[in-house]
């Protein structure tokens, strides 16, 4: 076929092409009534047409344009996650915004903290329980301690350190030096086969030297002259029957010393035992010590028992013309200046003049002498009692004085019932280790010489000296804040701030002290019996005699300093007569102090020490004594002031006391009260110190206690002071004797009148009944 004849025309005109020619259309010629629309396109869903979208846009493939959203659509997921948490998420406790104290002490002192805290018991209906559970569940108390804290641990430490010392004493010794003289009275104590050997004999042979003793049967009573017997105990074997004589600083002249006579003899602790009921246990322990020592020396029981009635009821007749301790405490009052002329005259059947001149043979004694008398009172009335005393009585008080201070240094067999009257009278029920005796009575009667040696292991080095200088400062800064806002009288105002502008600290020993000069001119005069403890004793008790001779001519200034210093049971002690605070070189040794303890700690513990010895400066009976050392005139207007200014606290304080707390006699809740209101006062202050010194300085928190804050690690620490074990009658006897209360009262009565206090530990202090304090 043609291709002429593969065109056919169509009946409308236009012409047919076969499946291979592409029809052609002239839209010129199209008939506009023609709906001539493009085919529509089909609609893809959402998520197809953005994918095309974005694969028209990137030029990827389908695959990797989905994997490309999804990790579009995780990253948006985890930025709100992010978002999300870090709106919810909890603040950084505060505990851990701030430094943590990780050294060595810090632990150490968190490791004390920790080991007494209760965690099961809170501070809010427990405080007691909450910080001293160690006192509480453990039974911590020796058996023949009557008391167990903080300070008897350090003392228990300082006698294992002294025991050491001497085992360790270089050798050879030279016979007559001290270190020989150390070594060898303390041997002497520990060599309890010798001390058995020589049984009674040391004291019955004193006794046959005096003319006897009644009660033996060896008496004679026309040979016994009874002053005469009572001159000899008082100069050559340091019994005080009767009265005691004493050498202390001057109260009108600074920088001497002066002789005291003060009231003395009674064989219990205080008169106010005597007065107790007939069937008190008390009582009943010690006439059955008496009888028990009077047969141990061969006296027949049913003599014995009638002894030991005479003999406390004689000293009862002495106990009701003994001023009570409490009077004693006034420095005014017990202040008494007579002449030994005078004193002959009112109480001439006492040979003073003899004594005297016997006792401190270097020292001019005469008619003109100035002695101090504590109570005038009671030496006429003792002078009465003598001049009507028969003379069997008088032997039998005489010689069971002498008895009473040196049966303790015989053996087992006879101090046994000096044991046995010590528990009743301390609630013990074992008797102290002998090693822990011996070092007891070194530190008695050798102090200095044991200081030295521990010294020269243990000393106070710079950085201590700095930091507790540094902690003085601070605390005085308070105090003398407070005291410019007296509202008071403008003298007494300007008498306690020339005070503390006056006031020192003493830190350990005296430096002329430290030498071995110093030691060996101390202790020239005392002799030292090898191997032989009654005479070492007896020797010891005629050496402190010749250290207050010395005392009296001027010539052992650093004397009074020691006595403070080197007390049983170490305090920072604030003296009157020299307006000074000292502190016991064993309150800087572990675990008390160390330089590294924290802050709170350390204000917790020895700054509240410090900030009571300065309040006792200016408060009664500190408050009395000048800032130029001497006491004031019964006449001066701040005497009364000063008194008063403690009145309103005292007063509250007082009743609170004799409603609230058992077994305080009212006789003792008065003094009771002062000391009450000076602890209480001394925790605020020491407080508002550490307060000071943070503001000024970094915050830190301290690793193990991190989740107490500043006052809290304060209060927890002074809390802890606070805490132990402790027999009641032990309790009984430092009230009556010290004027505090119990540890548990004191902490609960701190409490009280402390609003910081419960605040430190977030507890509810609204219903707490605070007394007016004293600034």
């Amino acid at each position: 076929m043609t291709n002429d004849q593969s065109e056919m025309p169509e009946n409308n005109g236009t012409t047919a092409t076969n499946g291979n020619v592409e029809t052609e259309i002239d839209l010129t010629e199209t008939d506009a009534c023609l709906d001539l629309k493009q085919p529509k396109k089909t609609k893809l869903p959402f998520l197809e047409k953005y994918i095309s979208n974005l694969q028209e846009k990137t030029h990827l493939t389908r695959n990797w344009v989905l994997i490309l959203c999804s990790l579009v659509v995780a990253t948006a997921i985890f930025l709100l996650v992010i978002i999300g948490m870090t709106i919810g998420w909890p603040k950084l406790p505060h505990t851990y915004r701030y430094p943590l104290c990780k050294s060595p002490e810090c632990l150490r002192a968190a490791a004390q903290i920790q080991e007494n805290l209760n965690y099961s018991s809170t501070s809010c209906t427990n405080l007691w329980e909450s910080v001293c559970s160690h006192y509480n569940g453990k039974s911590a108390r020796p058996l023949d301690r009557p008391v167990w804290n903080q300070k008897e641990i350090l003392i228990q430490k300082e006698s294992e350190r002294l025991r050491n010392v001497i085992s360790t004493l270089e050798l050879p010794l030279h016979t007559g030096t001290v270190e020989w003289k150390l070594k060898h009275f303390y041997e002497a104590c520990v060599d309890v086969d010798s001390i058995a050997s020589d049984g009674a004999r040391p004291l019955t042979n004193i006794i046959s030297e005096l003319g006897g003793w009644y009660i033996l049967r060896d008496w004679n009573d026309e040979d016994f002259n009874g002053m005469q017997v009572l001159n000899t105990l008082q100069v050559r074997y340091g019994v005080s029957a009767f009265f005691k004589i004493h050498v202390e600083p001057d109260p009108l002249e600074p920088d001497a010393n002066s002789i005291r006579i003060s009231p003395s003899g009674l064989g219990l602790p205080d008169k106010e035992y005597y007065f107790r009921d007939t069937e008190d246990p008390i009582l009943t322990a010690y006439t059955d010590y008496i009888k028990d020592v009077v047969i141990s020396l061969s006296s027949t029981k049913n003599n014995a028992v009638k002894f030991g009635k005479d003999i406390f009821n004689y000293e009862k007749r002495l106990a009701e013309i003994t001023p009570d301790l409490v009077s004693l405490q006034d420095p005014i009052t017990t202040y008494n200046a007579v002449s030994m002329a005078e004193l002959k005259h009112t109480t001439s059947t006492i040979p003073f003049y003899d004594i005297l001149q016997a006792m401190y043979p270097e020292v001019s004694i005469s008619d003109n002498t100035q002695v101090l008398v504590t109570s005038q009172e009671y030496l006429t009335q003792l002078s009465q009692i003598i001049s009507s005393t028969d003379r069997r009585t008088m032997n039998g008080y005489l010689i069971w004085s002498l008895v009473r201070q040196y049966i303790p240094f015989l053996s087992e067999n006879y101090n046994a019932a000096v044991n046995s009257f010590n528990n009743e009278l301390f609630g013990l029920s074992k008797t102290m280790e002998r090693w822990d005796i011996c070092t007891g009575l070194v530190r008695k009667y050798m102090a200095v010489a044991a200081e030295y040696q521990l010294e020269k292991l243990y000393p106070v080095s710079d950085d201590t000296k700095k930091i507790l200088n540094n902690t003085f400062e601070n605390i005085l800064k308070v105090v003398k804040k407070k005291v410019g806002k007296f509202d008071n009288t403008a003298m007494l105002k300007e008498h306690l701030k020339a005070k503390l502008n006056a006031v020192s600290i003493q830190i350990g020993l005296p430096q002329s002290t430290k030498d071995v000069m110093f030691l060996k001119n101390y202790y020239k005069s005392l002799k030292i019996i090898k191997l032989n403890l009654f005479e070492s004793v007896k020797s010891a008790m005629g050496f402190q005699k010749k250290i207050e001779e010395r005392m009296l001519l001027n010539t052992l200034p650093e004397a009074v300093y020691l006595k403070e210093t080197l007390k049983n049971v170490p305090s920072v002690r604030y003296i009157p007569s020299k307006n000074i605070i000292v502190v016991p070189r064993s309150l800087t040794m572990e675990p008390i102090f160390e330089n590294g303890y924290p802050d709170p700690i350390r204000y917790g513990r020895l700054g509240v020490e410090i900030a009571s010895a300065i309040l006792s400066s200016i408060l009664p009976f500190g408050s009395l004594w000048t800032a130029d050392k001497k006491i004031l005139s019964p006449f001066h207007m701040t005497v009364n002031e000063s008194l008063k200014t403690t009145q309103p606290g005292v007063d509250c304080l007082y009743n609170y006391i004799l409603k609230s707390i058992a077994n305080i006699p009212a006789s003792r809740a008065r003094a009771t009260a002062l000391n009450a209101l000076k602890e209480i006062s001394a925790v605020k202050i020491a407080h508002e110190a550490l307060t000071e010194l943070s503001i000024n300085g970094n915050h830190i928190h301290y690793a193990g206690v991190e989740q107490y804050e500043q006052s809290g690690l304060y209060f927890l620490s002074f809390a802890q002071t606070q805490c132990m074990e402790s027999t009641q009658e032990y309790d009984i006897y430092n009230n009556l004797l010290q004027f505090r209360l119990s540890s548990k009262s004191m902490l609960g009565l701190i409490w009280t009148q402390l609003a910081d206090f419960p605040k430190a530990f977030d507890c509810d202090s609204r219903d707490q009944f605070i007394c007016n304090q004293i600034f």
